[in-house]
């Protein structure tokens, strides 16, 4: 190996640099303010543009025409904005949930009631087949999505949607929609106290 061999690498590395800090400096402040008109959150927009540059440059040598990055960006930013936004809502549900089912729990009237609900529950949960029980928790209780408990699982999420599905059909059975989702509930406080 010579001394020419050794820096073709950096030499191309340099390059590399060079041209995604072109792109970058070219693209930086039109895509910022493109992901700060959805999301308003000016943190989780810095994540996002993070996490979008970072994916531009392990992509870099796939680009062909430099002039065309800044739509390219763009993709990759709303996928990454569409999962802040579905998190989000999520999140804003399981408050809400939390918030109209409040007094319920916080009663002291019905404490005995409450753990009648979560005893039966979790026994319900017992009852389910392993893999059901554990992609129901996961989904329910992790607030995972139906592509991370695949990707932990090594399945599908076509997979990961049917379990769920009969799993919840099979606890519906035992209860009433806004019993189990105050079962849910319950046993989501428990686990954080």
């Amino acid at each position: 190996m010579n001394e020419h061999d050794l820096q073709m690498p950096d030499a191309v590395a340099l390059a590399s640099a060079n041209r995604f800090e072109r792109i970058y400096l070219s693209t930086y402040f039109r895509l910022e303010k493109f992901v700060q008109y959805f999301l308003k959150n000016s943190e989780a927009a810095k994540d996002i543009l993070q996490d979008t540059y970072l994916q531009l440059w392990e992509n870099l040598d796939k680009i062909t025409d430099d002039e065309k990055t800044l739509s390219l960006l763009r993709t990759y930013a709303t996928h990454r904005m569409i999962n802040v936004l579905r998190k989000t809502a999520s999140d804003r549900k399981h408050a809400e949930l939390f918030y109209a089912h409040r007094d319920l729990v916080t009663t002291a009237d019905h404490p005995l009631h409450l753990k009648e609900t979560l005893a039966e529950y979790k026994q319900a949960l017992d009852e389910l087949p392993d893999q059901q029980r554990v992609i129901f928790r996961l989904r329910t209780e992790e607030g995972l999505s139906y592509q991370e408990i695949a990707h932990q699982l090594k399945s599908t999420p076509r997979t990961i949607k049917y379990h769920l599905s009969e799993a919840r059909r099979r606890l519906r059975l035992q209860f009433p929609v806004d019993k189990l989702a105050l079962a849910v509930l319950l046993a989501e406080i428990q686990r954080f106290t």
